[in-house]
């Protein structure tokens, strides 16, 4: 239960939100959808989405806690235009966590770690997406999901979210995003640097109880000038794996399974492999 404190403060701060936007006087339409109530993390966000793109093609989604740099708009404006008709292309990200600039030496690449703090697509890629992913079943599209990643570790790791997402009461929607995504064979783009800062992990975030990804809080925007591009639309499996062991090392789903692991004894170490290996496919 929210203390009441904290809503009114909340109220305040939309009320505020509201008037800033009424401030707005440059050339250009504003079209705004207000909800009369709190709707959630996961049906707020959907029918927001919806709502956008029953109006528009192709557009940047930025939640509150998202500050983007003013080059992430032009980042994705051009590929916005570029890849508006190339159904291998779903998403655009503003986010880059590898952390160092020079493992990448185009302006941004191809990924399978769709990051959604700050990005954009577009009506033809959004239309695949479905809240309910009952068909969803794990040895079912393990082929589906290896072809995507080449990585089982990730799939390890994206496992845990699609299972929990049959949970209707599962209040996250960017993991039936990434699942439609993978169905129909979509990559993301990722800049060659970080271009939009996460500042939500305060004690009003969604996620105030994982210390942990304070982590990326400490990762700042860089300017970033598109010279050189791929070639080829594949993605960079290298460059993901790196992504990756920042997630191991940020994610209580894999980080505390692993310093439990540590903590267990040998001999009960080596069951628990033998029943899981009697479990994989």
């Amino acid at each position: 239960m929210v203390p009441e404190k904290i809503i009114k403060m909340i109220l305040k701060k939309i009320t505020i939100i509201k008037k800033i936007i009424s401030k707005i006087n440059w050339k250009c339409k504003i079209q705004k959808k207000f909800n009369e109530e709190n709707l959630g993390c996961k049906v707020a966000v959907i029918t927001a989405i919806n709502w956008f793109f029953d109006k528009n093609e192709y557009g940047i989604i930025l939640e509150d806690d998202c500050i983007p740099s003013l080059d992430f708009f032009s980042f994705c404006e051009h590929n916005l235009i570029k890849y508006q008709n190339n159904n291998k292309v779903m998403q655009i990200s503003g986010n880059n966590y590898l952390l160092d600039k020079k493992k990448c030496n185009d302006s941004y690449y191809f990924t399978t770690i769709n990051d959604i703090w700050g990005w954009a697509t577009w009506k033809r890629a959004w239309k695949h997406f479905n809240s309910d992913i009952s068909e969803y079943d794990y040895a079912t599209d393990y082929e589906m999901f290896f072809n995507y990643y080449k990585n089982k570790n990730i799939i390890k790791w994206m496992k845990i979210y699609f299972d929990n997402a049959l949970n209707k009461e599962h209040n996250i929607w960017s993991t039936q995003w990434t699942y439609s995504m993978i169905k129909n064979g979509g990559y993301t783009i990722a800049p060659r640097v970080n271009l939009v800062k996460n500042i939500g992990f305060d004690n009003l975030a969604t996620t105030k109880n994982n210390k942990s990804f304070k982590l990326y809080n400490s990762v700042e925007t860089r300017p970033l000038r598109i010279t050189k591009e791929p070639e080829i639309i594949i993605p960079r499996y290298d460059l993901d794996k790196i992504r990756f062991k920042l997630i191991k090392k940020t994610d209580p789903n894999l980080f505390l399974s692993s310093l439990f692991l540590k903590v267990i004894p040998k001999p009960i170490k080596k069951i628990i492999k033998i029943v899981v290996n009697k479990l994989k496919f």
